[in-house]
C-alpha cells in the first residue's frame, strides 16, 4: 500500500504518443482512464480511508499537523525581521499574510489533485493489483499530464523527472543549509570568538544527523517534530522577551528593496516538498482540507508566529537586523541559550526535510532489488551517503528561493490545470487563476536571484 513503492502505469487509452510508452518502466499496469474531471464525494474518501487505514505506520491528523508546522517553521522565519527591513513594517506584513494565502491555496491544489488523479485511476479493480492509495509529487505531475491535452503527453515523464530535479535540490539543499545554521549557532553560543573553524561544529552535528536520518518512518519523525517545535516555543518566548522596544520605522520601502524580501519570505514558508508524503500517510487524508483541517490551521498557526518574529525583530532592531534574529542578541547566558535552543529545533528537523527526496530515492531502491534484506541495507547506505553529501555540501549551496518557488507556486497550478482539464468544458476561468499564481511564483523565482 505503500504510495511510493510501486511502480507507475501505462495510460493506454488514448496515449497519444504509440508503443513507445511501454519502455518507460519494468513494470507498468494497463488502466482506463476517466478523461473527464472528477468530484471527489464521500463514497470516494470513505474508500481512500479504509485503504490508508490498513497501511503500517500512517500518522494521525495531530502528528501530521507537527510535521507540517516543524517543516515549515525552519531557518526562514529568522529571517524574517531583514525581510521586514527591506520591505516596510506594515507593507511586509500584508506581504507575508498574503504569501501564505497564496501558498496554502497551492497547497490545497496539490492534495485536492493527487485525490482526484488516484480517483482517476484507482479503480476497483487497479486497487487490488497494485494497491496504491497515494503518489509523490513527481508521479502526480507525469499523471496530471496524461490527464492533460494529448499533444502534452509525450512529455509525461520528463515533467515527473523535472519535478523530483526540483525536489531533490530543494530538500538536500535546504538540509545543507541546516548544518551551517546549526554550527553557526552552536559556534556563537560555545565559542563567540572563532577559535575553531565553522566545518568543526559541522563535523560534530554529523554523526547526530545520520542516526536522525535513520529513521524511517514519517509516524516515528513526528516525535522528534513535536519535541522541536515545543523548544521552539520556548525559545521565541525569550526572544520576544529581548524585543520590546519601539521606534518609528517606515511602514513602506523604496520598491528596489522589495525584491530581497520577496525572496526571503517565499523561502521562509516553502513547503510543498513535504506535504504530500504527509498526505500519502494521513489515516485520515480528507480532514488535510477540511475549513479547520491540518493545513488551514497548522498554516495560521505558522503565519501568526512569523509575522509576530519579522514585526517585532525589526521593531527592536531596525535597520541592525542581520540574517538570522540570533544574530542580534546579546552575548549573554540567557541568549546563548536560545542559540542551543534553535540549533536543537533545526537538527531535530533536518530528517523531515531529508525524508521526502529519500522516499522517491527508496522507491527506486525498491523496484530494482528484489530481496528485502539486501534492499534494507542498500537503503541505509544511501542514507548516510546522501547525509554526509550534504555535509560536504554545506558552503556550497546558493540560494533556495529559485526551487522554493518553482515546487511551491508553479508546479501546483500547472498540475491543476491538467488535472480539471476537459475538452468539453470551459476552461476560461481555471487558466485564468491558475496563471495568476504562476505569475506571482514567478515574481518571487525572480526575486529570489536578484
Amino acid at each position: 500500500l505503500k504510495a511510493v513503492s510501486q511502480p507507475l502505469m501505462t495510460i493506454e487509452k488514448d496515449s497519444g504518443h504509440g508503443p513507445e510508452d511501454k519502455k518507460r518502466h519494468p513494470e507498468q499496469f494497463d488502466v482506463e482512464v476517466i478523461t473527464s474531471p472528477v468530484d471527489l464525494d464521500d463514497t470516494f474518501y470513505a474508500k481512500l480511508h479504509s485503504i490508508r487505514g490498513s497501511i503500517p505506520h500512517a500518522v494521525s491528523d495531530e502528528q501530521a499537523m507537527m510535521n507540517l508546522i516543524k517543516a515549515v517553521i525552519g531557518t526562514g522565519i529568522l529571517s524574517l525581521p531583514e525581510a521586514f527591513r527591506n520591505s516596510g513594517l506594515w507593507f511586509a506584513c500584508a506581504l507575508v499574510v498574503f504569501t501564505n494565502l497564496i501558498n496554502v491555496l497551492c497547497i490545497r491544489k496539490m492534495v485536492k489533485c493527487a485525490h482526484k488523479i488516484c480517483k482517476n485511476f484507482l479503480s476497483d479493480h487497479f486497487v487490488s493489483r497494485s494497491g496504491r492509495s497515494a503518489v509523490d509529487y513527481g508521479e502526480m505531475g507525469e499523471l496530471a499530464v496524461n490527464l492533460g491535452p494529448k499533444r502534452f503527453r509525450r512529455y509525461a515523464s520528463t515533467f515527473r523527472e523535472m519535478i523530483n530535479g526540483m525536489l531533490y535540490l530543494l530538500q538536500f539543499g535546504s538540509c545543507s543549509v541546516y548544518f551551517i545554521f546549526i554550527a553557526e549557532n552552536i559556534r556563537q553560543a560555545v565559542d563567540p570568538h572563532g577559535t575553531l573553524p565553522i566545518v568543526a561544529y559541522i563535523a560534530f552535528v554529523l554523526p547526530v544527523e545520520m542516526v536522525l536520518c535513520s529513521i524511517r518512518q514519517l509516524k516515528w519523525l513526528s516525535i522528534p517534530s513535536t519535541l522541536a517545535n515545543i523548544v521552539y516555543v520556548v525559545a521565541f518566548a525569550i526572544v520576544f522577551y529581548y524585543f520590546p522596544s519601539w521606534q518609528r520605522l517606515p511602514a513602506i520601502q523604496t520598491p528596489e528593496r522589495w525584491p530581497l524580501a520577496f525572496g526571503s519570505i517565499m523561502f521562509a514558508f516553502s513547503s510543498a516538498g513535504t506535504i504530500l508524503p504527509i498526505e500519502n500517510r494521513c489515516k485520515t487524508p480528507a480532514r488535510l482540507l477540511h475549513w479547520n483541517g491540518v493545513i488551514n490551521t497548522s498554516y495560521w498557526i505558522i503565519t501568526i508566529l512569523s509575522t509576530a518574529v519579522g514585526f517585532y525583530g525589526y521593531i527592536k532592531y531596525g535597520d541592525d537586523c542581520q540574517g538570522s534574529i540570533t544574530l542580534n542578541l546579546p552575548d549573554e547566558p540567557l541568549a546563548k541559550a536560545v542559540k542551543v535552543m534553535v540549533a536543537l529545533t533545526i537538527t531535530l528537523s533536518f530528517p523531515l526535510q531529508f525524508y521526502s527526496p529519500m522516499e522517491v530515492i527508496s522507491a527506486i531502491l525498491k523496484r530494482r532489488i528484489k530481496s528485502s534484506k539486501k534492499y534494507l541495507f542498500a537503503e541505509y547506505i544511501c542514507r548516510f551517503a546522501l547525509v554526509l553529501l550534504t555535509f560536504m555540501l554545506a558552503a556550497l549551496v546558493p540560494r533556495l528561493a529559485l526551487t522554493g518557488a518553482t515546487l511551491a507556486f508553479l508546479f501546483p497550478p500547472i498540475i491543476d490545470i491538467l488535472t480539471e482539464y476537459s475538452p468539453d468544458r470551459n476552461t476560461g476561468w481555471l487558466i485564468t487563476k491558475n496563471l495568476l499564481i504562476i505569475l506571482f511564483g514567478m515574481s518571487g523565482l525572480i526575486a529570489g536571484t536578484v
